[in-house]
Formats: structure tokens, sequence, C-alpha cells
């Protein structure tokens, strides 16, 4: 996770799922950003097919499995690292519900030795600017994974705005992960 702004996020989640893999550990790289997905096109992977689009709504209906997970995640050469590629249109982020993350990435816990999860910036529940308080939520896909985290990992632009954003969504990021370990790097 890091604040707005682009402080290098995605780039970070790819080297670190690609260093995770070193010494035989399986990684899965899972794109979950349904503001601005990057880590397929960054790859140089093909996005038409979203891997973990797929693997949220198999969820919902109790079909995922480690053998569905290992078919549609992406193999990144011989890194050991499968990528779970995110929504190719941000209009698709009402396909990745709180739910539907929670329990795709319940079953990357038993697929992968590590799951690197790529997120969006914002971290607003956006309940009172919508009149349906039970439909989709943009930033769901984010909470649910930071809420699931073992470890966050959050980056911060190393340049004077860039260290005041992440000051300042930092209350943010730890009312959203309670006592959650967060690692930080300067990027």
């Amino acid at each position: 996770w890091g604040p707005p702004g682009a402080p290098g996020g995605s780039t970070i989640a790819i080297e670190l799922a690609v260093e995770l893999a070193r010494g035989g550990r399986r990684v899965a790289l899972v794109d979950a950003d349904t503001h601005s997905p990057s880590v397929a096109l960054q790859l140089g992977l093909a996005d038409e097919g979203p891997g973990f689009a797929a693997a949220c709504r198999q969820a919902e209906r109790g079909e995922l499995d480690v053998g569905e997970l290992a078919r549609i995640g992406i193999p990144l050469g011989r890194t050991g690292v499968d990528v779970l590629t995110g929504i190719n249109r941000p209009s698709r982020w009402p396909e990745l519900t709180d739910a539907r993350v929670t329990a795709a990435l319940e079953v990357c816990r038993e697929w992968a030795d590590y799951t690197v999860v790529d997120v969006a910036a914002p971290l607003e529940r956006d309940e009172e600017i919508v009149s349906d308080l039970d439909g989709p939520r943009r930033n769901a896909a984010t909470l649910a994974a930071l809420r699931a985290a073992d470890l966050v990992v959050a980056v911060a632009a190393a340049d004077p705005v860039g260290v005041s954003r992440f000051l300042r969504a930092h209350s943010d990021l730890r009312a959203t992960i309670g006592a959650t370990p967060v690692a930080v790097v300067a990027n």
C-alpha cells in the first residue's frame, strides 16, 4: 500500500514477490488495485482475462481451490512467482467485493508460501456518499486485503511531497489495519 501520488507500490510489490521466491518458495503476486491496476502491464503479461477477478467470482461460489488458482495464475518465467492479474478496466471494480477478496486471499494462503497483494491508495469506506448501503464499494478490495495482511509494506515516495502524503495517510492506514505490523519503504 502507498498513499496517492504513485510512490512506486506496484514496482515494490513485483520486486518483493521476486525476492521472496528466491530459494524455491512459491509466491503469488495479486493485483487487487481497483483504481489503476498495473502489474500485468509492468510485467508485459496479457491482461485480457483478469485472474484475480476470476478467482474472486469463483471464491464467492465456493469453487476456488488451489488447482484452480494454478490454472488461472500466470507463471512469471522461472521465478517461482505466479501472477493473478488485475481487472483490465477500472470500471470492473464491482467484481472485487470485500467478501470475494477475503475468500480468494484465504485460498491463496493454501496455494503459495507468500502472497504479495498490490492495492489501491484510497482507504475511504465511502458509505456516506452512496445511497445503496449494501452495494459494492470501490475501495473494498484494498480494505479487505489490508485487513487480511500479516504484514503491510507501506511505500512512500522519498521526496517532500511523498513523505507529507504518507504521513497524512498513515493514521488512516493504522485505523484500517489495527495492530498489523507495517514495514515502511521510502522509494
